[in-house]
């Protein structure tokens, strides 16, 4: 959730946020955003007190339990229902084997207030047969049985690993005579206790469905004929092939050849059941992407391209899934007759809607969701959205900057609005400026939004998004006396069209857009937009400085991002002036990508203009932390809050 501050009391707005951001409202001022900390990839080794795995018998009778406590590491910085968990127990030795990957149900998930945890219930036991989970800061309790327990232990083990992810962070224990005081270690059965915490979580781990150094493929299941095998190596697909992502979601949960008894067909065939929409393969997709829905009960779009929870195609499918009623009017869960999605494939309509909704190209990780054989992942790109109507918002753009195959890369880089004598900001929206924007807005008038929204590639770790305040005009160029090194803002260049790579006045304003397309400054790989001059890295004029006269105002750690403020809420930006993207990008595929952003910036009317904005962020320890290898470092930092702000959530 994201906290707000503001200077008045009485409103709460409602929607929940994914993106972690702190602000606050006061009497006077810029409305500043900025992320937190987003998690990377990480692994922690943890000590547990048991585990036990009974495969003897009838399978109905199978059990596994495991636990852990007082594990500092286990913070619970991710909540389970909202980023996602599974679970992993492996074998080592002669007599190896493991489970498959236990994609955990994320409706089955609730807050426990007790603990400040969570708990995971499944009588059923769908999932790999795990029944409850009780997670909480520092412990961590697993119980499964039955059936749908996926691992008979064939002989005795080296040593039986627990592997338990939430989001990007990844738990391990492991269970030897090494590290532990074992009590069974034979066919159909493994117990032991007081297990110590190994020295790192093992890699490469065959099965965990994460790609990792050493391995050909990794899909996390059993499967010999979906490409990857179960020793993680490639191998002909013998499954149904299909050439993209969305090929295959029309064939398997939609079209004629649906498996599973959905029958999607019986109310959106070529003759469609009442009022719904047609979804045969010739005109699925354009009845579905970016579409309105024509719902009058929801705002959502039928399928908003990087976005899952606001498109109402998921929200049905999600809704029978769990065996859930839509509120009043938005109809039934989808499908209303035969079996509701399994959990693989409403994963997998998530991850290809996260991934851009895309008609063409593969989406990593559908292929093994959807059992399918597909062409090997492709970049993922957004659609360009709309902007919003004249006189309702503008939209700025992040020209591209290039991601080639097999990269990550983080980057700076400014581009240069004019709104003044567009008419794409009417008078009653602007107001003389509650901070100085210095040359970059000789007008000195600001306009008032209420709300936003960013789309960007879904290839991106995060998008931080400044607007500069300092002394230095766009066009200013440093001619440095060696050795120094230049600081400027140009020179500028087209990105993309027919003169990219040409020279570009960044002031050649169109009136159309308020920008001059494609034309931004240079692309300068560094961390955070910080200049570090041993190594000859600078970005901006002399002054510029992250979130001191270069205020973040946007950003995400998600493709999509909508922000709707409290009733009342406005912020400010200045008519004109300087737009730096921090943006940080990921491109696992084989080919060369670009990276873009789109940010819709909704005008304030009337009602909205009654609390100004201005954010909350210390970063100021940001970097505190160096910790040697195999150690462990804590560092804290209080932020305290003026007295007269006032908290809220989104």
């Amino acid at each position: 959730m994201s906290n707000f501050e503001r200077s008045a009391a009485g409103r709460t707005a409602t929607k929940r946020q994914r993106l972690e951001m702190l602000f606050a409202w006061a009497t006077a001022g810029l409305f500043l955003l900025a992320p937190s900390a987003g998690a990377h990839l990480a692994t922690f080794p943890i000590a547990a007190d048991s585990v036990s795995v009974q495969t003897q018998g009838d399978p109905s009778t199978w059990q596994f339990e495991f636990s852990t406590s007082m594990q500092e590491s286990l913070l619970l910085v991710h909540d389970p229902a909202v980023d996602g968990s599974s679970l992993l127990v492996r074998g080592t030795g002669a007599n190896a084997g493991r489970t498959t990957l236990i994609r955990l149900d994320p409706a089955h998930w609730t807050p426990d207030a007790g603990t400040m945890g969570y708990l995971y219930t499944d009588l059923t036991g769908h999932e790999g047969g795990v029944t409850s989970i009780a997670l909480a800061p520092g412990s961590l309790s697993i119980m499964a049985s039955g059936l749908n327990w996926p691992w008979d232990i064939a002989g005795a083990q080296d040593s039986v690993w627990v592997e338990f992810w939430i989001g990007e962070e990844l738990f391990c224990a492991e269970f030897s005579a090494a590290n532990a005081t074992l009590s069974a270690n034979a066919a159909g059965q493994f117990a032991g206790t007081l297990a110590a915490a190994p020295l790192a979580c093992e890699e490469p781990v065959c099965g965990n469905a994460v790609h990792e150094l050493g391995e050909e493929c990794d899909d996390g299941n059993f499967d010999n004929g979906d490409g990857c095998t179960d020793q993680c190596l490639q191998a002909a697909c013998t499954s149904s092939q299909y050439a993209s992502t969305w090929e295959a979601i029309q064939s398997i949960i939609i079209g004629d050849t649906a498996t599973e008894g959905y029958q999607c067909n019986f109310c959106h065939g070529a003759v469609p059941a009442g009022n719904t929409l047609v979804l045969t393969p010739d005109v699925a997709y354009q009845n579905i992407f970016n579409v309105p829905s024509a719902n009058g009960f929801t705002d959502h779009k039928i399928v908003e391209p990087a976005e899952p929870a606001a498109s109402f195609l998921y929200e049905k499918l999600e809704a029978a899934h769990h065996g859930e009623l839509l509120p009043p009017g938005q109809g039934n869960g989808m499908p209303p007759i035969g079996t509701p999605l399994n959990h693989e494939h409403l994963e997998a309509v998530s991850k290809w809607i996260r991934g851009g909704a895309p008609e063409i190209g593969v989406v990593d990780g559908t292929a093994e969701l959807l059992a399918a054989c597909l062409p090997p992942p492709t970049p993922l790109k957004i659609t360009p959205p709309d902007p919003p109507p004249a006189g309702t918002g503008i939209q700025i753009l992040q020209t591209p900057w290039d991601l080639p195959a097999q990269s990550e890369d983080e980057i700076c880089m400014a581009t240069y609005y004019d709104f003044t004598g567009t008419g794409l900001v009417p008078e009653d929206y602007q107001i003389d400026c509650p901070a100085v924007f210095g040359p970059n807005n000789p007008s000195n008038k600001c306009f008032r939004y209420h709300g936003e929204t960013l789309w960007q590639d879904p290839q991106s770790h995060h998008s931080i998004i400044h607007i500069y305040q300092g002394t230095y005009a766009v066009d200013y160029v440093d001619v440095p006396v060696p050795p120094a090194v230049a600081r400027q803002w140009g020179p500028f260049t087209y990105k993309k069209g027919p003169n990219a790579g040409q020279a570009c006045d960044p002031k050649a304003i169109d009136p159309a857009s308020g920008a001059n397309p494609d034309c931004s400054g240079p692309v300068v790989s560094t961390v955070a937009c910080t200049s570090i001059a041993p190594i000859g890295v600078n970005f901006g004029p002399l002054d510029y400085v992250n979130n001191v006269n270069a205020p973040a105002f946007s950003g995400s750690q998600e493709p999509y991002n909508n922000i709707e403020p409290a009733d009342g809420v406005f912020s400010v930006l200045p008519m004109s002036g300087v737009v730096v993207w921090n943006s940080h990008a990921f491109n696992l595929t084989e080919q060369d990508s670009t990276m873009e952003q789109y940010l819709n910036i909704r005008l304030a009317d009337p009602p909205d203009r009654l609390y100004p904005a201005r954010g909350i962020f210390d970063s100021e320890s940001i970097f505190s932390e160096n910790v040697p290898p195999y150690q462990t470092q804590e560092v804290c930092r209080t932020y305290t809050i003026p007295e007269n702000a006032e908290l809220y959530n989104i």
